[in-house]
């Protein structure tokens, strides 16, 4: 190789130089191609040819010209330069994002490998492997390469440094990726050939790899590749370890102090900084201490400054694993466990002693985590150097939490190391107590309001005792810093000097000095840690010289010479209390001590105490103050001052900014008059007053610095606010308290440094910055408007205050990391913006715009978003054109914004992003307008612009909405007339959206430009928005009627209350506010301006508006009525009118462009037809749309179409009553019937009759056939009938006889019962055409007889409607037959239902019955119930009745008629819950309106109504409440006959069905049991009205009673009969139960079942068959069916008897005209129906007599039935008494008759008797008798029966008890509850 002049150093061999040059051929197409391939720079048009290029690479070279081989070949520089070019080249693009591409460099590369180094071919394999790792890979492709030139690094020896050199030119690189490859591939380069780059290069290249480190920032903010350089720092650290100290050091330090490690670049920097410290060990093991070795001590001491944060997170690391390494010399040696200190360990320790008490708590935190980690891996430690101890005393106590907390652990270290266990036990306790401190009070409350704990000061006592003295230069620096230190800082100092002082053995003079004039100390801790640090230094005063002795006596002394101030001076410390109480206390003690304060000459200071005390929070508390204020300023020269001190008392108890307001209005007062109050205000500006205010709030703050709002305690702004105090001494201008107690300059010097020169320009506005940084929204914004206020002195602005509040905000607050302190800034400068300041506003706005956008982009906290954004929305108020330059930034940020997913954030944007495009002019509207327009276009239409689009691609469907309403609203904000049509016209398309968000948004843009447009355009597109009044989305309506009502928009609110500035221009005063607020500056606010700013937001001045939108009926309900209708018209006669004709296409476009399932469809069907009756040209265009809507059916989507076309047609036409006959023509003249054309003629139908009834016949011909055409749905088959009906009743009559057979037919296949009644109703209007003599009208009554006998109560509803349409063509007979069958129907809601058919309709005056007469009969409330329900109750709880059946069911399904609940909305009910909760009363008044009726519920509501019904008369409604049995007598008193007719068939019926009847067989089969029910039904209840009315009465009544006696015969012989057969066909028998045999014919039938059986069982064993044991299961099953039929009918006899008993026993209890004997004859009967075996009939009997007895006593006085009674009740006593051991279960029904008899008896003895049974049956053996005779007994107490009463008096002991006296039962009752097994105690 041989030296060559220029940089490339390295000769091709000559037998390779002809490979090389082919290879070249080769790589220069793919060089080529990476260099149009660039990232980011390759043009669109190569894209579709990337798959052909890489193919054709060696083609390429073919095509070169021969020329340029041979020049290769000849020229030998040019050779090696091009090779190394292409080489760099190539690696370059191993990165690319084309595989192929990577995929042929790698190939190109390793064949130039394979030229230099032929070895290289056996490592061809390894290629398809190293090329699979570059297909794929996220990472950047690093591990692939190092792979790749592991194998051909080699290979590129003899250039490998000219490779270095090319490669460090992609160090810079922009891409990454290119860096990262790079990179990488260079330092496994440097890597292989190592000796060529130590040797020849001295590692130059590893030197410019440890420089790209740090300059990848300079031009780059991605940093993926600084892992790649950390990692190749450490391949390569073996090469420079120890042959660079300089660049190992620097690495080393370089590495440690990475900022913002992520974790994998930590574990790669701890994985290099060890291989280093491992070398560096290593070699310093192997030299001699004369050589130079690195110190890794050294390189720890120099990260430890206050700038390198970011190298602590492995400080802590480092220093433990080099101490380790160094302690065992090599890694190899290292072993586990803690290691002993070594000489190197020492010194580190003894140069960290400068580092403990460094003025930087980063640098003390850094020393204390080298001593941590020291003490860490050497345990020790200690014993080698006994200073530390101090260190660690001492830094317990720092002030930096980390840095105490570090000494605090090692403290504990040193314990355990010292073997105290008390000190390890007192550091356990301290650790408890600071934990059980976590609480407000304990963390921010003053210490003298807190319980004293003893803290870390016991611990360090004891640890005190163990450790060496404090070396003397140490203390002496502790005593020289204690002056300047604060307060907290200074207790903990003395705390240390306390316990230094113990130890000292010789006296210190030094420190006395400096203690001694803390005895004096305002703050009493401060005096009592003095006074033990002068004690703690008792002993070594005996060394001290009589000087300091005397110094120290006449300290003492002075202190105790009391001065008149100090009583004073502690009552104004107990103004701060925290106890309210207290400080009332003390206001009423300063207002009760005036003699006091005025001998003492502090009067004015009393005064100053508590006015400055009004700033009181607490509401009583300031009223106190107040009022005592008043009382000592009367007397004195201030009374001026208590008009706005009044205003101050008003405001008590008020929001904060009234009482903010009534301050600094007090506060300006005082600074206007302070000449003529300079008393007054000398007294508030005393400095010991003052100075206790301020230490109040700022005591613990730090100077000239913000406070830090986690250690603030904010409770002290509920204790007195910091706003009166900052507004009045601010304006008064009082200086604050000097910065050092001993400073001896005058209060009022101006100091010299910038920092203290802007506390004491700003004073006590001071106090105020803290509660700038509170959480709370409210104190936070008074504060921040406080500031503001604190600036002015009446209206004139105090520039140097202003400076110094503004470089607050520029210097910390907007920087500060808490977001309560950004925000503030926010507000404050948001304040300054709003009061409009010449010159200050237009600066403010041009120095804090981008940081404020920057802020609002970047910020990771939404609060803070928020408050920029609202800043911006001021900006944006204030200087609407100033802005303009801007405009752009700010719209990307708030675009930005609105797709938050914080919902705060994206609402203050929404807020913003209108404003933005408000401010545009006519320079940059096309922009602004164009951007809009492109990106609705995007979302909207252009998926694949969408997916480009990084802005909308991620975006979710529902923000993409979001996006494009703010969108299409900020078109309407654009405020210019030029284009505000295109604009309308573009934002037109969007109101047949069925977005509804999308609707309003487009709404109110619309609405928000109509205003530029000029008078001849903007009718049209008011016609175009009309249909939005009715539609369904409420925030639509209140934005059309807002409109309507002229009420403005937010954004025109908002734009109004904050007007712009009035100097606000395109161009913006470049002007600072440090130029402008210079002193001497005269700068003055608008007063009104000033006092908007009492608000603090400016949405509280939208909230006062008070809402405009009215909630009108047409617009509240979105239904299709005729209220919509003139809703429209009047909206078009007083918004619209005439357009021109070129408008009106546009205008029927766009109203047609609403979809079919749109909600506007139908109101814009509306808005059409009022549009033709303005513009008459396009009338019969409008009338063809709008019946082409008719011709569709109804379908939920289709009503309301349908119904708007009807209303729009009806609206023409009644405009041009002409235009009728043509809407008829083109229905008639359609072809397919359709509902929508059915619903419109019926409406239409008034109009038909006055101007088309010459079309009548043309429509029943196309229409009636519909009505019979089964192929039709059946809806539509009956909206055909009403249609024809109507026609018909017009003048078609000829047709009525067909339209009747038609409505017969399609009864018989309908069974909807709500569509029949339809059919119904129009049957009726037809039978008015056709009269009742037509055949059909005869079957139709057949039918309705037919329905009415039936069972099922579904059909008998049917029939009473049917009854109802054909009621007036009926004979007055049988409307009787009907009506008493109705009247008399078994089902009470038939009964009912027919009664108020009767009295409304007004039927009984076509019978003949006037209703007048009917009258309520004063009748027993008893009498009352039974007569309306007709059954006793015992047969309904037994549940023994008809069953219900489906159509019953329907017909009882409830009907909401008041779908709205405007019912309510008008109650009372409701007023008393909304005057309740105080909501206005016009919030409901149109909610109380009834909705009108739509098209289609008049339709109904006329196709149901009954043909010329009758109102009902009012007489008629007070009869509904009269009884059925009443009305039904009236009836029967004039159609005896029928009603005997009809009884008669009744009674047939049943004796029929029962099979006693002389024409009836014996009762075989089963029973209809429901018929049978129903008939017994209607027998009793026309029994119970016929009572009276004729002489058939007892025959009737006997004949139900044979009815009864029949069917209890029949039942006791089918009982009987079924014991008989079940006994003789031995059912129950079972081999295996022990049934006894009572005789020998039974035990022959025994014997001869089982003989039958055994050979039936015989057969199938032997022969396998089994007949025999078939006919066994034969017989016992046609038993089983015989028995089934058996227990069917009795079952049904037992149940036919129940009904006929309970109607036979209510006749005798109603009946008035029976006779004494019938009644005891009936009584007789029912009492032998006792011994029937049925309980239920038993029960039924026992409730039966009952009430016969209860009511006819009432009715009248019967003499005879107390007779019966007693003859009752005896033959029951005697019964009892005779076979009560065979009565069974029947003694608990004999029993409830004779107690309910009880009560009507008035013989005593009968009912002693009663009592006794009963109480003797207490102990029966079956529980149920039981029960019924407690139940009894309790019942006849409760009737206040005078026997009950006596049995519970107590008999005098050995008294025996009468014979006529009653039972005792109270010792019944007491034994059967001693009684265990008496269970019925309860």
């Amino acid at each position: 190789m041989s030296a060559r002049a220029h940089q490339i150093q390295f000769v091709i061999a000559p037998s390779d130089r002809h490979l090389v040059a082919k290879w070249l051929l080769d790589s220069e197409c793919a060089a080529d191609l990476s260099r149009h391939f660039n990232v980011g720079q390759f043009p669109n048009r190569i894209l579709p040819q990337m798959g052909v290029l890489i193919p054709a690479a060696a083609q390429n070279a073919q095509l070169l010209p021969s020329i340029e081989a041979a020049r290769l070949k000849s020229d030998d520089d040019a050779l090696e330069g091009v090779t190394v070019h292409n080489t760099v080249h190539l690696i370059s693009v191993l990165g690319h994002h084309l595989e192929d591409i990577r995929t042929h460099a790698v190939v190109l590369l390793f064949d130039l490998a394979l030229i230099f180094d032929k070895k290289t071919a056996d490592l061809k394999k390894r290629l398809p492997k190293i090329a699979l790792g570059f297909q794929a890979d996220d990472k950047g492709f690093h591990s692939p390469v190092h792979e790749l030139f592991h194998f051909i690094g080699p290979a590129f020896n003899a250039m490998a440094i000219a490779l270095a050199a090319g490669l460090e030119c992609f160090f810079t690189c922009s891409d990454w990726m290119v860096r990262g490859i790079c990179i990488s591939a260079l330092a496994r380069i440097i890597y292989e050939n190592e000796k060529v780059f130590v040797e020849e290069d001295q590692l130059s290249a590893v030197w410019n790899l440890y420089f790209s480190l740090e300059s990848i920032p300079l031009f780059s903010k991605v940093f993926p590749d600084r892992l790649v350089i950390i990692k190749s720092l450490g391949l390569l650290a073996p090469m420079y370890a120890c042959v660079d100290t300089t660049l190992t050091i620097r690495v080393i330090s370089s590495l440690i102090r990475v900022d913002g490690k992520t974790f994998s670049e930590s574990e790669a920097i701890k994985s290099t900084v060890k291989k280093l410290f491992e070398k560096i060990v290593e070699e310093s093991a192997k030299q001699t201490s004369s050589q130079t070795i690195i110190n890794g001590y050294s390189i720890f001491l120099n990260i430890l400054t206050p700038k390198d944060e970011s190298a602590y997170d492995l400080l802590s690391w480092a220093v433990e694993n080099y101490t380790v390494l160094k302690h065992y010399g090599k890694s190899e040696n290292v072993k586990q466990g803690k290691v002993a200190a070594f000489p190197a360990l020492l010194d580190f320790l003894s140069a960290l002693s400068n580092h403990y008490r460094a003025s930087a708590s980063l640098v003390r935190y850094g020393a204390s985590l080298s001593l941590h980690s020291c003490m860490s891996v050497c345990p020790t430690l200690f014993d080698s150097n006994k200073t530390v101890a101090s260190y660690i005393l001492s830094g317990t106590l720092d002030s930096d939490y980390l840095t105490s907390f570090l000494y605090t652990v090692m403290l504990e270290t040193l314990a355990y190391h010292w073997n105290r266990p008390d000190i390890q036990e007192a550091i356990a306790k301290f650790h408890r107590e600071d934990l059980k401190s976590l609480n407000y009070d304990g963390k921010f409350l003053p210490s003298a309001l807190v319980s004293s704990k003893p803290g870390i000061y016991p611990v360090l006592e004891l640890a005190a005792t163990q450790s060496i003295a404090v070396a003397p230069k140490l203390l002496q620096r502790a005593i020289s810093a204690l002056d300047y230190l604060p307060r907290q800082s200074k207790i903990k100092q003395l705390e240390l000097l306390r316990l230094w002082g113990a130890k000292l053995e010789k006296f210190d003079s030094f420190l006395v000095q400096a203690v001694v004039p803390l005895l004096s100390h305002s703050e009493e801790d401060i005096q009592q840690l003095a006074v033990q640090v002068m004690q703690s230094l008792m002993p070594s005063m005996r060394t001290a010289v009589p000087a300091d002795i005397n110094f120290i006596w006449a300290s003492f002394h002075n202190l105790l010479n009391a001065k008149t101030q100090t009583f004073l001076r502690t009552v104004t410390q107990l103004v701060f209390h925290k106890s309210c109480e207290i400080r009332t206390a003390v206001y009423k003690l300063i207002g009760a001590s005036v003699d006091f304060w005025k001998s003492s000459s502090l009067f004015n200071a009393a005064l100053g105490v508590i006015f400055l005390s009004i700033g009181d929070q607490d509401d009583h508390c300031c009223k106190v103050a107040v009022d005592i204020l008043v009382e000592l300023i009367n007397g004195t020269p201030f009374k001026s001052v208590l008009v706005p001190l009044g205003l101050v008392r008003d405001a008590v108890g008020s929001p904060l900014q009234a009482k903010i307001r009534a301050y600094d209005d007090l506060a300006n007062f005082i600074f206007k008059e302070r000449v003529e109050l300079k008393d007054l205000v000398a007294a508030l500006s005393q400095e010991t007053t003052v100075d206790e205010f301020w230490n109040f709030f700022l005591k613990d703050a730090p100077e000239n610095q913000l406070v830090r709002p986690d250690d603030y305690n904010y409770g002290r702004n509920f204790i007195h606010g910091p706003f009166w105090i900052s507004l009045l001494l601010s304006k008064l201008s009082i200086a604050p308290p000097p910065l050092l107690v001993l400073d001896s300059t005058k209060r009022d010097t101006v100091p010299s440094t910038p920092a203290n020169k802007r506390r004491f320009v700003c004073g006590f506005l001071l106090c105020l910055l803290p509660t700038c940084g509170m959480t709370d929204p409210l104190f936070r914004r008074a504060a921040c408007a406080s500031c503001v206020f604190a600036c002015f002195k009446s209206n004139a602005l105090s520039v140097g205050v202003m400076r110094g509040l503004l470089e607050y905000i520029s210097q910390q607050m907007l920087g500060h990391k808490y977001w309560s302190f950004q925000l503030s800034a926010f507000e404050i400068l948001k304040f300054i913006l709003r009061l409009k300041l010449p010159g200050l506003s237009q600066a403010i706005a041009f120095q804090y715009l981008d940081a404020t956008i920057d802020i609002a982009f970047n910020s990771p906290t939404s609060i803070i978003k928020i408050g920029a954004l609202r800043l911006i929305k001021a900006l944006l108020l204030v200087f609407p054109s100033g802005l303009t330059t801007k405009l752009g930034e700010i719209r990307d940020v708030v675009r930005n914004l609105i797709v938050e997913n914080d919902q705060d954030v994206t609402q203050a944007a929404s807020e913003v992003y209108p404003l933005v495009f408000r401010c545009v002019s006519t320079n940059n509207h096309q922009e602004f307008y164009g951007n809009l327009m492109s990106e609705i276009t995007a979302l909207e239409k252009a998926e694949i612009e969408e997916l480009a689009d990084p802005l909308l691609s991620s975006l979710t469907m529902e923000q993409k909405e979001s996006v494009l309403c703010h969108n299409i609203q900020a078109l309407g904000s654009i405020p210019l007339p030029s284009t505000a049509l295109s604009i309308i016209k573009d934002l037109i398309q969007y109101l047949p959206d069925i977005r509804p968000r999308v609707r309003h948004a487009a709404l109110s843009a619309i609405i928000a430009q109509l205003p530029h447009l000029d008078s001849m355009e903007s009718p049209g597109v008011i016609w175009m928005l009309l249909p939005l009044a009715a539609d369904g989305y409420q925030p639509t309506q209140q934005a059309f009627y807002s409109f309507v009502r002229k009420v403005p928009s937010r954004l025109e609110q908002i734009t109004k209350i904050l007007s712009p500035h009035p100097d606000d221009s395109y161009v913006i005063n470049a002007m600072t506010w440090e130029e402008l607020l210079l002193d001497g500056a005269v700068i003055h606010a608008n007063s009104r301006n000033f006092s908007d700013l009492f608000v603090f937001e400016l949405s509280e001045f939208l909230q006062s508006t008070p809402s405009a939108f009215v909630e009108d009926t047409a617009s509240r309900y979105p239904l299709i009525t005729q209220a919509l209708m003139s809703e429209i018209k009047s909206l078009s006669k007083g918004m619209t009118g005439t357009v021109p004709a070129m408008h009106i296409s546009l205008i029927m476009y766009n109203l047609e462009c609403f979809p079919e399932a749109h909600p506007c469809k139908a109101p814009a069907l509306l808005v059409l037809s009022e549009l033709s009756c303005i513009h008459d040209s396009i009338m019969p265009e409008i009338m063809g749309i709008l019946v082409n809507c008719l011709n569709r059916d109804m379908a939920p989507a289709d009503t309301c179409i349908i119904e708007a076309a009807v209303l729009g047609l009806t609206n023409i036409c009644e405009y041009s009553p002409s235009a009728f006959k043509q809407v008829v023509a083109k229905v008639i003249s359609s072809g397919a019937t359709m509902e929508g054309e059915l619903i419109g003629l019926l409406y239409w139908m008034g109009m038909i009759r006055d101007f088309a009834a010459n079309r009548v016949p043309d429509l029943l011909k196309k229409y009636l056939p519909l009505v019979s055409n089964q192929r039709s749905p059946t809806r539509k088959r009956i909206w055909c009938l009403h249609l024809c009906v109507e026609l018909s009743a017009i003048g078609a009559t000829e047709e009525a006889p067909r339209l009747f057979e038609s409505i017969f037919s399609l009864l018989e296949v309908i069974e909807d019962e709500p569509t029949r009644i339809e059919i119904y109703c129009a049957l009726a209007k037809v039978i008015d055409v056709v009269g009742p003599k037509h055949p059909v009208f005869r079957k139709l009554m057949g039918n309705c007889r037919k329905d009415l006998a039936k069972k099922d109560v579904h059909f008998r509803m049917r029939s009473l409607a049917l009854f109802r349409a054909v009621a007036k063509h009926v004979a007055p007979d049988e409307i009787a037959w009907f009506c008493l069958h109705f009247l008399a129907d078994s089902s009470q809601e038939l009964r009912m239902k027919a009664k108020e058919i009767l009295l409304t309709d007004n039927i009984f005056n076509i019978l003949g019955i006037q209703s007048s007469r009917m009258s309520k009969l004063p009748t027993p409330a008893r009498k009352l119930v039974i007569a309306e329900t007709c059954k006793l109750s015992s047969v309904q709880s037994l549940g023994i009745t008809a069953s219900k059946s489906k159509g019953m069911e329907s017909s009882t399904t409830l009907q909401i008629t008041d779908t709205l609940n405007a019912a309510y909305f008008a109650s009372d009910r409701r007023k008393k819950f909304t005057n309740y909760y105080g909501l206005p009363e016009t919030m409901f008044t149109s909610r109380q309106q009834v909705p009108p009726m739509t098209v289609l519920e008049v339709i109904k509501s006329r196709c149901l109504s009954l043909p010329n019904a009758a109102q009902a008369s009012e007489k008629a409604h007070e009869l509904l409440g009269l009884d059925t049995t009443t009305i039904l007598a009236d009836i029967i008193s004039k159609f005896t006959e029928v009603c005997e007719e009809i009884m008669e068939t009744m009674f047939q019926q049943v004796e029929e069905a029962i099979g006693t009847s002389d024409s009836s067989e014996p009762l075989e089969g089963s029973i209809d049991i429901e018929s049978e029910i129903h008939a017994v039904d209607v027998i009793a209840n026309m029994l119970f009205a016929y009572d009276g009315l004729g002489d058939k009465t007892p025959a009737f009544a006997k004949r139900l009673q044979q009815i009864i006696e029949a069917c209890n015969n029949r039942a006791s012989e089918i009982r009987e009969g079924l014991y008989l057969e079940l006994e003789e066909t031995l059912f129950f028998y079972n081999d295996y139960l022990d049934i006894p045999i009572t005789s020998e014919e039974e035990y022959g039938k025994v014997q001869e079942y089982k003989k039958a059986k055994m050979e039936a069982t015989m057969e199938i064993f032997k022969l396998g068959r089994s007949d025999k044991m078939s006919a066994l299961d034969k017989n016992k099953s046609d038993l089983v069916e015989i028995l089934e039929e058996r227990s069917a009918q009795l079952r049904s006899l037992t149940i036919l008897a129940l009904h006929c008993a309970s109607g036979y026993g209510l006749f005798y209890a109603l009946s008035s005209v029976v006779q004494d004997d019938e009644l005891n004859s009936a009584l007789g009967f029912l009492t032998v129906m006792l011994s029937n075996e049925h309980r239920g009939i038993r029960i039924t009997v026992v409730e039966a007599i009952s009430t016969i007895i209860r009511i006819q006593r009432e009715v009248a006085n019967r003499g005879k039935l107390e007779t019966e009674i007693q003859s009752i009740i005896a033959r029951f006593l005697e019964l009892l008494s005779k076979s009560k051991e065979t009565l069974f279960r029947r003694k608990a029904d004999i029993t409830c008759l004779m107690a309910e008899l009880a009560n009507f008896s008035s013989d005593k003895s009968t009912r002693m008797q009663v009592l006794r049974e009963l109480v003797s049956l207490w102990r029966d053996q079956d529980s149920e008798v039981r029960i019924a005779a407690l139940k009894m007994t309790k019942m006849l107490g409760e009737n206040e029966m005078p026997e009950v009463f006596e049995g519970f008096n107590l008999e005098s002991e050995g008294t025996p008890p009468a014979e006529d006296s009653p039972p005792s039962l109270i010792r019944e009752v007491a034994a059967l509850l001693n009684d265990r097994e008496y269970l019925e105690k309860d």
